[in-house]
């Protein structure tokens, strides 16, 4: 294993059973966190690939060896949300960050920090919505903007909902001014909203590690099927 001097930059998420995942090259490495100092990220076909690399708690590369010995996997961004700001202009919004469309090429998309003159993180993915490659580092907090496209209902309990992008929150908490909503999946899922008394939303934490439910609304009640 070598050591690291110039590296592409890895992007680590969740993948749809919520565990910590690597993409490094377009190739997807699992997290194996049992030392005390550093951090192993070996590839997810480990059983005939031994590529992987090492980092400290901080996620500062030490060494690595990122030689497969297989084609690299498909993948799909799934918590990128497609918006448009008050112009019109189609945005992408993943991690609370904001993202233009800077390219478009025959096969892929060029996505750039919205602050593209501050910040260079960005991503690459094709039509089919497969992701190319990432930089997702941001070195400002994501914008605050208020989310229009929500649907307000009530549940077969009774209980006030919002489903924004096909996703269902719960009101679990009031207080004078705010609402407090998680998911409705929120043993497993931690993205929550606040929204004030006029339904507008003051925070939100939209990152789910599930796919949304089926459901449909009749006289204002919110039904899973």
């Amino acid at each position: 294993m070598c050591k690291l001097k110039n590296y592409t930059t890895v992007l680590y998420l969740k993948n749809q059973s919520g565990k910590q995942t690597a993409l490094l090259h377009g190739y997807s490495f699992y997290y194996d966190g049992r030392r005390k100092k550093t951090d192993v990220w070996q590839c997810t076909k480990t059983g005939r690939c031994k590529a992987r690399f090492v980092t400290t708690k901080t996620r500062q590369m030490l060494r690595w060896n990122v030689i497969h010995t297989h084609p690299p996997p498909k993948y799909k961004i799934h918590n990128v949300r497609f918006i448009r700001n008050k112009n019109g202009k189609e945005l992408a919004m993943y991690g609370g960050h904001t993202f233009y469309c800077g390219a478009r090429c025959s096969k892929t998309t060029i996505w750039r920090c919205t602050r593209w003159g501050l910040c260079k993180a960005r991503f690459i993915m094709s039509y089919q919505g497969e992701l190319v490659t990432a930089h997702l580092e941001h070195i400002h907090k994501p914008p605050t903007f208020v989310i229009r496209d929500v649907i307000w209902a009530n549940n077969e309990n009774g209980k006030s909902v919002a489903v924004i992008n096909d996703y269902c929150f719960i009101q679990m908490r009031s207080q004078t001014k705010t609402d407090y909503y998680w998911c409705s999946s929120r043993k497993t899922c931690n993205a929550r909203i606040v929204a004030s008394k006029e339904k507008i939303i003051l925070k939100a934490y939209l990152e789910h590690t599930h796919y949304p439910q089926r459901y449909i609304i009749r006289n204002n009640c919110y039904i899973k099927i």
